[in-house]
């Protein structure tokens, strides 16, 4: 199991992505309020917050593609189609058909299985000083 974890300091985004989430898919830390989610649900609730309006503000949306951008990957280029199969194959992490909004084929795919959201550093919960990623 991959897991990795993000230091939110805004609070009030926390509780929202708190909110935002299913209580079936994390388990939150009665302590500090930091929570463990799955991370194809976090990457849906992330991808729901853009706003895809004509004049809707860049900050925002900026800092949600980045964090999106952190907790998946593109599986690159291949020489190959049957190169792209055999990767594919391979890969078990799941496709996050959700975030192709294009629709061209430009697949994402989970870097994790799960992660770790917190604000609180001094809460040693989730063992989160032991995740590396």
């Amino acid at each position: 199991m991959k897991i990795a974890k993000i230091e939110i300091t805004d609070k009030l985004f926390l509780k929202k992505i708190k909110d935002s989430i299913n209580r079936i898919h994390y388990v939150e830390c009665g302590l500090c309020g930091a929570f463990r989610v799955e991370a194809i649900e976090l990457a849906r609730v992330i991808h729901s917050f853009i706003d895809r309006s004509k004049d809707a503000s860049d900050e925002p949306n900026d800092s949600y593609s980045d964090l999106l951008t952190g907790i998946t990957e593109s599986p690159g280029e291949f020489e190959s189609f049957e190169e792209y199969q055999k990767w594919e194959v391979s890969n078990d992490r799941p496709a996050y058909y959700f975030l192709d909004d294009d629709d061209f084929g430009n697949k994402k795919y989970g870097s994790y299985d799960e992660i770790v959201l917190f604000c609180d550093l001094t809460c040693n919960c989730f063992s989160k000083d032991k995740i590396k990623e």
